[in-house]
């Protein structure tokens, strides 16, 4: 549903959210249907502004998070 709202929205506060919900206490969204979302919308015809500055921010810059998310993003074939 967060990926439908952002598709329609292009709102970068869609994006926060889902790494809100990712950190959640409930603990990581399964990893396949969040990485799959990003990699679909990376491969889309229309570019979506909030979510090419979500991984931007909220993935490559955070230390913690940037080399999953780069392997992620690239479907885990770097080699």
């Amino acid at each position: 549903m967060a990926f439908g709202l952002l598709d329609l929205l292009d709102e970068c506060w869609v994006t926060c959210e889902i790494r809100f919900a990712n950190e959640g206490a409930e603990g990581s969204l399964p990893s396949d249907v969040l990485w799959d979302g990003y990699r679909q919308r990376l491969e889309a015809d229309r570019e979506v502004e909030a979510f090419t500055y979500s991984l931007w921010v909220d993935w490559f810059e955070d230390q913690t998070t940037s080399a999953m998310a780069l392997a992620e993003v690239l479907g885990n074939d770097i080699d």
